[in-house]
């Protein structure tokens, strides 16, 4: 079967739709903005789906023919699978990757003063935190020589 016009995609997509229950089979939420989802290899329509997952499907298919298709005879699902396994592995035994302190130290500032100087009065006088700057500096040595951990969030 060949769907031939917008009128047979409308149709279809809203009865899918209904039979999901108006659910997005990829990220189990409500469906807001739907769109008939299809596989650009076969053709063939799959189901309905957030328009943004839609969106990000694609971009995921994409990567995948540009930039790990021509290194394995893997399947994009079989690498999706390996990656979700990659990805929920714990690696809290693993050092911090040097990229992270500044990012650290920039989240630190956005935090109020009073939160800034709570976290750093147990190392440091008020005198010496008593500008932004100085409790940057602070922080950032404080993280360098482990003394304290990342904030949380």
């Amino acid at each position: 079967m060949r769907l031939n016009n917008a009128k047979e995609i409308a149709e279809l997509r809203k009865k899918l739709l209904k039979n999901q229950k108006n659910i997005d089979p990829i990220i189990k939420e409500k469906i807001n903005t739907d769109v008939l989802d299809h596989d650009h290899f076969s053709g063939r329509c799959r189901q309905t789906l957030q328009r943004e997952v839609n969106s990000f499907e694609g971009k995921v298919y994409n990567a995948y023919i540009r930039y790990i298709r021509h290194l394995t005879r893997k399947s994009l699902p079989e690498i999706l699978r390996n990656l979700a396994d990659y990805l929920e592995k714990d690696y809290s035994d693993m050092p911090i990757h040097s990229t992270e302190l500044a990012k650290d130290v920039k989240k630190y500032l956005k935090l109020p003063a009073q939160e800034q100087k709570e976290i750093l009065s147990k190392y440091y006088e008020p005198s010496e935190i008593n500008n932004a700057k100085k409790r940057g500096k602070a922080f950032r040595e404080l993280l360098k020589t482990e003394k304290i951990d990342r904030l949380n969030g």
